[in-house]
């Protein structure tokens, strides 16, 4: 469970930037590119929690 609240925390920091897109007026290429980086940002949290591969 430790793990999964650093993945947990990543998944409402997307919320806040896309509605500030919104209110900012920004265009659609402005909104995908807010995604774009909040995603960018959670693939390398999600990289640098994640555990070792366990090999027999």
């Amino acid at each position: 469970m430790p793990r999964l609240i650093p993945a947990l925390a990543v998944l409402p920091a997307q919320l806040p930037l896309l509605l500030w897109s919104i209110a900012v007026e920004a265009d659609a290429f402005g909104s995908g590119a807010a995604l774009l980086a909040t995603a960018a940002l959670d693939a390398v949290i999600a990289l640098r929690f994640a555990q070792p591969a366990i090999r027999r």
